[in-house]
């Protein structure tokens, strides 16, 4: 990032008020988010290990770094590029962002929204029996986070001993309130170093919140954008693919105001992270959640259960959903899918029902606008989640190391912990995500927009800016 870019983002840093939190958001427009430099001052840990440089104990290990903002600071945003030896999941603040495939060569970088103060990164990483064939293995976790704060600037962490790693997995992770027992994770080799070299491919998904333009935000009711009554409203949209073509995997990205949740083909498959509810936090639909899900190759049906909540004075607050999908197909084409009236819209607050309904309970979507509208504006960001059937489902016996997938996987889409372990020493299942119970503070919904559009302009240029 040049002089002039910084020097813009000073001035271009506004005075958010806590009644919007600060809506800095930033969306991954280019590869340009990472530098292969920026892991120098990382290293490859994991939990410690009698003989750590050269092989590990094959199982899982938990990792977690918490870290605060500086004084006077207000975190809103990070960027994190990571891999491990051989697999991990990776939660922020208990929002899984990220899981990957059994190759550490391949590694991700991600997006995610923060809290304003105090966050955690928790991460389980699993490594494989050592193979007859090769010998012993090392195992790796690997990490660079950059984290953006509401003032233009950033600050870094990386993996290093100050991460805490244990070898039993609490069942209340990625959260776990006892960490006494954990202990200070191990450097096995710095970036560059042992068996990996620097041999690291990151890669990332190039749909962003920026491909939100020309969706429409829907709901509902035609003047939900003023106000709306507290309550969910279920969004389904069907999609077949054209003679000749086979669906292979979707990139969706989506916000809605204030909370929702993603089925595909009555399966649950995420939600955004959970709203805080804090002053200073950015709010749920200021960062459009980012998943990519496989697909049937013929029919699949998108439903989306969206949540409004009150404004912080009881009365009601604008409403809205937002998304564009991309189908990605099996030569490699793709097709777009936008929100707008075709959309089909029912009121109901039971996500069962919800996806059982027939098309007939439905009605049009009504059309509220396109992105760039009011009260939102156009300067959402993008976070990243993950598909809950990629996330990590079972332990430390990992049999041979030969990874077994449970079913097909279409090329691109990663999948964790699907091992040979016919007994698995724990498990650890991915419920769908809730709303909160609500705002706590002002404006989480409907209230002060004219703060909101004032910050989006400055949030507009951010973006631009930051992945120079």
């Amino acid at each position: 990032m040049g002089i002039l870019s910084l020097f813009l983002l000073s001035a271009l840093s506004l005075p958010f008020s806590a009644a919007t939190s600060d809506p800095n958001l930033h969306p991954l427009f280019s590869r340009s988010t990472f530098a292969y430099s920026d892991f120098d001052a990382a290293s490859w840990i994991w939990l410690p290990q009698p003989k750590l440089a050269s092989t590990a104990a094959p199982g899982t290990v938990g990792l977690m770094r918490t870290f605060n903002s500086p004084v006077g600071k207000t975190a809103f945003g990070a960027s994190i590029a990571v891999t491990a030896d051989n697999n991990f999941t990776l939660w922020v603040n208990g929002h899984a962002v990220g899981a990957s495939q059994d190759s550490w060569a391949n590694g991700q970088a991600l997006v995610t929204s923060l809290n304003a103060t105090t966050n955690t990164i928790a991460a389980l990483a699993v490594n494989y029996a050592d193979s007859t064939a090769t010998g012993p293995t090392s195992a790796g976790f690997l990490a660079f986070v950059r984290i953006f704060y509401s003032d233009g600037t950033n600050s870094t962490l990386v993996s290093d001993k100050d991460w805490k790693a244990t070898g039993i997995i609490p069942p209340d992770w990625p959260l776990p309130k006892d960490t006494s027992k954990f202990v200070n994770a191990e450097v096995a080799f710095k970036y560059g170093g042992g068996p990996w070299g620097k041999g690291i491919t990151i890669t990332q998904t190039d749909l962003s919140s920026a491909d939100l333009k020309g969706s429409n935000w829907i709901w509902s009711t035609p003047d939900a954008a003023a106000g709306a009554l507290a309550g969910s409203v279920g969004f389904r949209k069907s999609f077949t693919s054209p003679p000749g073509k086979a669906a292979s995997s979707a990139i969706i990205v989506a916000s809605a105001d204030n909370f929702f949740q993603l089925y595909v083909n009555g399966r649950y498959v995420s939600a955004p992270a959970r709203d805080p509810n804090t002053a200073g936090s950015a709010t749920a639909w200021q960062f459009a959640s980012r998943v990519t899900v496989p697909l049937s190759a013929t029919t699949n049906t998108f439903n989306f259960l969206a949540t409004n909540f009150l404004a912080a004075d009881g009365k009601p607050s604008s409403a809205g959903f937002i998304g564009v999908i991309q189908i990605v197909y099996a030569d490699g084409s793709t097709a777009t899918i936008r929100t707008d009236s075709s959309w089909l819209a029912v009121q109901t607050n039971d996500a069962v029902a919800f996806n059982a309904m027939p098309d007939s309970a439905f009605a049009p979507a009504a059309s509220l606008g396109v992105y760039g509208m009011g009260p939102w504006g156009g300067g959402l960001g993008v976070a990243d989640t993950v598909d809950a059937e990629r996330i990590f489902l079972s332990g430390n016996n990992v049999g041979s190391g030969i990874p077994i997938s449970v079913k097909p996987v279409p090329s691109g889409i990663a999948v964790s912990a699907n091992i040979n372990a016919p007994i698995p020493s724990f498990s650890f299942t991915q419920l769908p995500e809730q709303p909160s119970d609500g705002p706590t503070v002002p404006g989480a919904s409907a209230a002060s927009r004219s703060a909101v559009s004032i910050a989006s302009v400055a949030v507009s240029v951010f973006t631009l800016l930051i992945f120079m």
